[in-house]
């Protein structure tokens, strides 16, 4: 068990000092104690005037935020900033010697482009046309690439020419005009 010290202080101060203990701690020598190491922990003296608003410990804070900063530029000087022009310096490297690709869109896109309302309550019979359809017209489109030939041309611009009877040719323009082709 502890022991108990009694210290003699005016009764005037002592009635000041059971209200302000009231509301830091459960009992005076709890109280004392929390005082006590605040001062210790802080470093301030009760004899010391800390200003209007504690201008001391904001002298320090400022101190501490200023070095802070200091650090900060220092390391975007010596660090950040080469990396960053040699990093700079590659991608401008690489962008020069990749081509572009060209832009192709596929099936899926041209879907999204369309209402989506409309493939919504596509039937699986309706969905089977529509594929046997598109096999179709690949098959179609392949065999005229078939018969597309490059021609170099000694006094202009290549070109490519397509080696199809006329009446091939009409075929396909009157297939692609009707509605109902895909």
């Amino acid at each position: 068990m502890d022991n108990f010290a009694t210290i003699r202080i005016k009764k005037k101060t002592a009635q000041r000092f059971r209200e302000y203990s009231r509301f830091v701690a459960k009992s005076h020598t709890e109280s004392v104690d929390v005082i006590l190491d605040f001062f210790e922990k802080n470093q301030i003296s009760p004899h010391e005037d800390l200003g209007p608003k504690f201008e001391r410990l904001e002298k320090i804070i400022s101190k501490g935020i200023n070095s802070i900063i200091a650090i900060i530029k220092n390391i975007e000087k010596t660090q950040l900033q080469p990396t960053y022009v040699m990093v700079s310096l590659l991608f401008e490297e690489y962008a020069k010697q990749k081509k572009p690709k060209p832009v192709v869109k596929t099936l899926m896109d041209h879907m999204d482009e369309m209402e989506k309302t409309e493939f919504e309550n596509i039937s699986k019979l309706q969905y089977d046309r529509v594929v046997s359809e598109l096999r179709k017209v690949k098959r179609e489109y392949l065999q005229v690439m078939e018969k597309v030939k490059p021609v170099e041309n000694l006094f202009g611009k290549n070109y490519l020419k397509i080696d199809l009877p006329p009446s091939e040719l009409n075929k396909i323009k009157i297939a692609l005009k009707r509605e109902d082709y895909y």
